[in-house]
C-alpha cells in the first residue's frame, strides 16, 4: 500500500494500525479459534462504517486502498477456483471473495472481472437468496456498464431465485441474441439456467425441451466432456421429475461408467464442475429408484453419494441434505435405528441452518414412522407440521406429497371426510401443474378407489368437488397457501377449474388395479404412440426412448422387440405373438386391433 501511495519506509504492524479501531468498536477482531492463542485474527467492519470512512478520505488514497484490495481478493478468489479444479471443495472460498472483491473493483469500474467473480459466487451459492440480493445491485450496474449479453444473463440468472418473472424475460433475451450470434457457449450456459427456472416452476416439459438445446449448444460450443455430462444430467432429472423412472435408471449406467473415465478436474474448454455433475447424476438415480421402490438399489447409489460428499469435504448442511435420501430406504430395508439417527441428525443440521424444504422432509418421514408404529394422532400432527412447512419453503412439485400424505392418515383417522378429499384433490391437482405423470399417476389411483367406496355408500356426505371448495377447506390450516400456489402455476381460474374437473372424470372412470382394463388405461399412451408411428411412418424420440427402456428390462424385453416389429410393418398376430406372456399378449393384441392389417394401407 504504500508503495502505491509513493510513501517512504515500511508501514507500521497491522495490529498496532488496528488497535484504535478496536478499542473505539470501529472494528471488530475476531480469532478464527478461540481456543488457540496463535491463531489467525479476523477483522470485521460495519459497512455503514466502512462507507462513512470511504468517504471522508482523499481520492488518491481510496484509489489506492480499492486498486489494493480489488487486487487481493481477486487473487484469492482464482485461487479458490484453481483448488477446486484441483478437487479441492473450496466453494465457499470463492464465493467470499467474489462478494468482497466485487464493490472495491466496480470503484475501479473494473466491469469484467467483477461480473466474472459474481458469476463464479452466484454459480457456488444457488441456494442462498440472502447471497442473491447481495448481488442484485452490483450486477444491474455492470450489466448498464457494458451493455454485454453476457453480463445481462449473469444477472438474470441471479434473478431467478427472487424474481423468476423477470428473470425468464431477460434470460430468453439473452438466449435468443446468443444464438443469433452463434456464442454458443453463453448460450449453452442460459439454456442451463432456463431449464433451472422453469424446473422448479413445475414447466417440467417446457424445461425438457430448453434441456435438448442446452445439450445441442454445448456440443455446437465444443466444451470439454464434464459441460457435456452436465447437459446430458440435467436433462435425465427433468426426465426424472416428470416421472419417467424407469428411463432413468436405464439410462443411469452409461452415465455413471462415462463418468468413472473422465478425470476429477475439469479441463480448460469446461464450465461444469465434476463434483456438481457427479452428485446431479446420482441424486436423480437415487430419486428414481426410491420412485420405483427399488430399496437397495436406491441405497447403493445414495451412500456412493454421500461418499462424494465425504471425500470432497462438504458441509455439515450439503452432507446432511445427501444422507437424507437414504432414510427411506433404510426404513423400508428394516434398518429402524440408524434411519432415526439420520432423522435426528438432519433435522438438527436443517434447524440450525434454516433450511425449511429439508426440515419438511424430516418431518413427512417422521410422521410415517409414526404412522407405521400404530401412533395415529401423532403422525397426524407430524404431518401437519410437514404441510405447513412444505407450502412455505419446497418447490411447487415437491408440495403435493404433503397433502397426499395426509388425505392417507385422515382416510384412516376420520374415514373420508370433506377436508381428507380435499387434500387428496389438492395434491392430483399439483402434480397435474407440475407435470409429475407417475405421482400423478398415483394420486389417481387413490381417488378412483375412495369414489369406487362412495359410490358404494347411500349414506355418503357431499365432498368436495370444485376448486374453490378444495382451496376454502385446504387453506383453513394456518400456514397452508394451496390457493395462491395453484393461481401461480395456472393464472387462469376457468383453466385451473375445468383441470380439476377433469381430474375427478379421469378418477371416476378408471378400473380396478390389477385388471385388464387398468392394465390397458395404464399402457395406453405407449399403444397410441406405437399406432400413430406405424400409421405415419415417424418414430418420435419419446417413443424411441421408451422402446429403448424396454429392451433394457427383463420382464419387457419380448413386447419391446414385438413392438419393433409392428412398426417395421409386420402384423402377423400368430408370429408377433409367439414367445409372449399372457400380459404381453392383451397389450400387443390390443396394439395390433388398433392397426390395418395391410402395412401399404398407411399413409
Amino acid at each position: 500500500m504504500g508503495g502505491r501511495l509513493d510513501q517512504p519506509g515500511d508501514p507500521p504492524p497491522l495490529a498496532e494500525m488496528v488497535a484504535p479501531l478496536v478499542a473505539a468498536a470501529l472494528v471488530a477482531a475476531d480469532l478464527t479459534d478461540p481456543a488457540d492463542l496463535n491463531a489467525l485474527v479476523r477483522y470485521r467492519i460495519h459497512p455503514g462504517i466502512a462507507e462513512a470512512v470511504h468517504a471522508a478520505t482523499s481520492e488518491p488514497v481510496t484509489a489506492a486502498v480499492d486498486a489494493q484490495l480489488a487486487a487481493w481478493w481477486t487473487g484469492f478468489a482464482v485461487w479458490g477456483i484453481e483448488q477446486e479444479r484441483a478437487g479441492q471443495d473450496t466453494s465457499q472460498l470463492v464465493v467470499l471473495a467474489g462478494l468482497a472483491a466485487a464493490p472495491y473493483l466496480l470503484r475501479c469500474h473494473d466491469w469484467n472481472t467483477a461480473g466474472l467473480l459474481l458469476e463464479q459466487a452466484r454459480m457456488r451459492d444457488t441456494c442462498s437468496p440472502v447471497t442473491a440480493q447481495a448481488v442484485i445491485p452490483s450486477l444491474r450496474r455492470i450489466a448498464e456498464a457494458t451493455g454485454e449479453a453476457k453480463n445481462l444473463g449473469v444477472l438474470a440468472a441471479v434473478l431467478r431465485q427472487v424474481d423468476p418473472l423477470e428473470a425468464e424475460t431477460l434470460l430468453r433475451r439473452v438466449y435468443d441474441q446468443a444464438s443469433i450470434s452463434a456464442d454458443h457457449q453463453l448460450a449453452s450456459g442460459i439454456a442451463g439456467e432456463l431449464v433451472f427456472l422453469l424446473r422448479d416452476q413445475g414447466r417440467l416439459h417446457e424445461a425438457l425441451d430448453v434441456a435438448d438445446k442446452m445439450i445441442e449448444q454445448i456440443c455446437q460450443a465444443g466444451q470439454g466432456s464434464w459441460t457435456q455430462m452436465c447437459g446430458q444430467a440435467w436433462r435425465l432429472n427433468v426426465l426424472s421429475r416428470l416421472g419417467h423412472h424407469e428411463q432413468v435408471l436405464t439410462a443411469l449406467p452409461a452415465l455413471r461408467n462415462r463418468m468413472a473415465e473422465l478425470p476429477d478436474q475439469s479441463a480448460d474448454n469446461d464450465t461444469a464442475n465434476p463434483w456438481n455433475v457427479r452428485e446431479l447424476v446420482l441424486n436423480t438415480g437415487g430419486f428414481s429408484a426410491i420412485s420405483l421402490k427399488r430399496w437397495q438399489q436406491a441405497l447403493n447409489i445414495t451412500n456412493e453419494m454421500i461418499d462424494l460428499h465425504r471425500r470432497r469435504g462438504a458441509s455439515a448442511h450439503d452432507t446432511a441434505r445427501a444422507r437424507f435420501n437414504n432414510v427411506h430406504p433404510l426404513v423400508e430395508l428394516g434398518h429402524q435405528v440408524e434411519a432415526e439417527q439420520v432423522l435426528h441428525d438432519c433435522q438438527e443440521v436443517a434447524e440450525t441452518v434454516g433450511d425449511i424444504a429439508m426440515l419438511a422432509n424430516v418431518f413427512i418421514v417422521r410422521a410415517n414412522l409414526e404412522y407405521q408404529r400404530g401412533h395415529l394422532q401423532d403422525a397426524l400432527m407430524l404431518q401437519r407440521t410437514a404441510l405447513r412447512l412444505t407450502y412455505v419453503g419446497s418447490e411447487p412439485r415437491d408440495v403435493a406429497i404433503s397433502p397426499y400424505k395426509l388425505a392417507n392418515f385422515l382416510v384412516r383417522a376420520t374415514g373420508t371426510s370433506a377436508e381428507q378429499r380435499a387434500h387428496r384433490l389438492a395434491a392430483v391437482v399439483l402434480n397435474h401443474f407440475t407435470g409429475d405423470i407417475h405421482e400423478r399417476a398415483q394420486t389417481l389411483r387413490a381417488l378412483a378407489d375412495e369414489l369406487r367406496s362412495d359410490a358404494a355408500r347411500p349414506d355418503a356426505p357431499a365432498l368436495p368437488t370444485t376448486l374453490p371448495e378444495v382451496i376454502r377447506l385446504v387453506d383453513a390450516g394456518d400456514g397452508v397457501h394451496f390457493g395462491d400456489l395453484v393461481a401461480s402455476l395456472c393464472p387462469d381460474p376457468d383453466t385451473a377449474n375445468r383441470a380439476l374437473a377433469d381430474l375427478l372424470a379421469t378418477a371416476a372412470t378408471l378400473p380396478p388395479e390389477n385388471t385388464v382394463e387398468s392394465l390397458l388405461t395404464d399402457w395406453d399412451p405407449i399403444i397410441i404412440a406405437i399406432v400413430t408411428a406405424a400409421t405415419t411412418g415417424h418414430t418420435p424420440t419419446e417413443l424411441a426412448d421408451t422402446l429403448t427402456q424396454l429392451d433394457n428390462t427383463t420382464h419387457w424385453a419380448a413386447l419391446g422387440a414385438a413392438l419393433r416389429r409392428v412398426l417395421a410393418g409386420e402384423r402377423d398376430h400368430e408370429h408377433l405373438l409367439t414367445g409372449l406372456d399372457e400380459v404381453e399378449t392383451v397389450i400387443l393384441t390390443a396394439t395390433l386391433d388398433r392397426l390395418p392389417t395391410d402395412p401399404e394401407q398407411h399413409p
